[in-house]
């Protein structure tokens, strides 16, 4: 789904407005995924920035508070990326030590995507710690 058709009946100001929300959160997630020892040794998935304005249009329908609904995408874009990571884990036999250690930090990376979800939630009051 492309983000015109995410946008389609709304107005050009609010179409503007999305972009910029946008942007916002797919710098605040670039921003909280960032991790020395994962930049150093491990890849994560792209975020999908048509996801981003997705949601944003399924939020823009409901009354959900600007700072709530911000934790809740980045809590799923969170949660996707996890999931993301994790497709990238080799299956099959490893044949030497670096084999192995690609697939554990791979494993660990998208474990970190995933940690950030229930961070994001806690930090809200969703999730107790």
């Amino acid at each position: 789904m492309g983000i015109s058709k995410c946008t389609e009946g709304t107005s050009e100001m609010d179409r503007n407005l999305a972009m910029d929300n946008n942007e916002i959160i797919m710098n605040s997630l670039l921003q909280t995924m960032r991790h020395p020892f994962v930049e150093k040794y491990a890849t994560l998935a792209k975020v999908d920035e048509d996801k981003i304005m997705f949601l944003q249009h399924i939020f823009h329908q409901h009354s959900v508070e600007e700072k709530q609904k911000r934790a809740y995408i980045e809590a799923t874009m969170f949660v996707q990326s996890a999931l993301d990571t994790h497709d990238f884990v080799s299956e099959g036999d490893m044949y030497n030590d670096q084999m192995r250690k690609n697939r554990q930090l791979t494993v660990l990376s998208g474990d970190y995507c995933s940690s950030l979800y229930y961070y994001i939630l806690a930090k809200i009051g969703e999730i107790s710690t």
